[in-house]
């Protein structure tokens, strides 16, 4: 084993903000006690038990499945889980549980906006050696794909013509959302720490965002299982040991107050507009000329769970971007970050013709990964920094 000594780049203040932060990408591990982190690079071998839900499967053969076999049961998501004792976590509407003839299950989620989200960061899991995110697909289903004397005649008429993604779907007895903090922090500390290291690498470079106990599971075996990571799909704009500046609003009409944001100057992480501890009201009057009503109305309420009030906001490329500060309660801190020298090579061998194979062009611009490799080559100079300090 390499160990590597990190000379974090965070303040003090900085690790103030983000010492109660365990479950953020890269951006929230470069601020340690005495802003100092560890680096350690491991061999190649996997020290994870042989009943992690991940070595149960193979993920070609669940993905032929999810892909070609016929559903003999449908389920809706909240019910299924509500009677099995668990606690759902954000939306679930119109999402289902599938089962398909040979036993496996599955999580229906239908649209295209989300479900691309969620296939994609599969594909850019498997892409990075990552199996931590479990088989996803996209799926049409045809009237064939239903054994209709199985299913009810509404639920099925909630698949038969729809395109969606289909997630395998990890059965595990732990429910993290009907835990208290104690419980979490305490199941949390049993979680392989590659599996949790390789998690946040994976959420910084990709820019997965959303995080929250909500979309994590825990299996049997202490092992994660990443859900739920549509938000991929997002642009952020970050520095590495910061919060993101997450890509909120879209100027719905232009004014001579955003001419400025067209001329794509370097992205003004140092000169955000601080809001503190802001009203409806005020944060209205700041992005009134630029945002529908009801999509203030819809950001206010996202916000109401947030642990931070301070409001810091960029206008730029002709949009608003929002700094994730209220996603700083999540656990805390670790000081030590531990990746295989695999790991690393997947990183380093990231090409936009690699990255273009997942993100196509229809769904995903030029500026979303030019910044997934602007997010790699951050992470990689840390660690290469770390590398040849004394």
């Amino acid at each position: 084993m390499i160990l590597r000594k990190f000379q974090s780049i965070a303040s003090s203040s900085f690790v103030a903000l983000l010492f109660s932060l365990s479950l953020h990408p890269l951006f929230s591990q470069a601020a340690v006690l005495d802003c100092k982190a560890l680096f350690s690079v491991t061999s190649d071998s996997d020290s994870s038990s042989s009943k992690t839900w991940f070595s149960k499967i193979s993920f070609s053969g669940v993905e032929n499945i999810l892909i070609n076999e016929k559903v003999v049961k449908a389920e809706n998501l909240k019910v299924a889980m509500t009677q099995n004792g668990k606690r759902p976590s954000g939306t679930t509407v119109g999402m289902l549980r599938l089962t398909f003839a040979d036993g496996t299950m599955a999580i229906w989620k239908p649209g295209t906006w989300s479900p691309m989200g969620e296939v994609t960061a599969y594909k850019a899991a498997r892409l990075v050696g990552s199996r931590l995110v479990p088989p996803t697909v996209l799926r049409t289903f045809d009237a064939e794909a239903i054994d209709h004397a199985k299913i009810d005649s509404e639920l099925a008429g909630q698949l038969i013509g729809k395109t969606g993604s289909i997630q395998f779907f990890v059965e595990t007895p732990i429910d993290l959302l009907n835990m208290n903090k104690e419980q979490r922090q305490t199941l949390w500390a049993q979680v392989p720490e590659n599996q949790k290291n390789d998690r946040n690498l994976f959420n910084f470079v990709f820019g997965q965002w959303d995080l929250h106990w909500g979309n994590l599971l825990v299996d049997e075996s202490k092992s994660i299982v990443s859900i739920d990571n549509s938000a991929i799909r997002n642009r952020q704009m970050v520095r590495y040991g910061e919060l993101p500046y997450l890509r909120k609003f879209s100027f719905y009409r232009l004014t001579k107050n955003s001419v400025d944001s067209i001329t794509r100057a370097a992205f003004p992480f140092d000169h955000p507009i601080i809001l503190k501890n802001p009203s409806k009201a005020d944060f209205t009057s700041l992005v009134k000329n630029f945002v529908e009503p009801l999509e203030i109305e819809r950001f206010w309420h996202w916000r109401k769970d947030s642990a931070d009030n301070t409001m810091n906001i960029i206008f730029w490329d002709n949009a608003i971007w929002i700094q994730a500060i209220g996603y700083s309660n999540y656990g805390p801190i670790r000081a030590g970050t531990v990746y295989s020298d695999k790991t690393l090579d997947y990183y380093r061998a990231l090409t936009p013709e690699k990255l273009r194979e997942v993100f196509p062009n229809k769904d995903f611009s030029d500026d979303y990964v030019r910044e997934i490799l602007d997010r790699r080559n951050q992470i990689i100079s840390a660690i290469d920094d770390a590398a040849q300090s004394p």
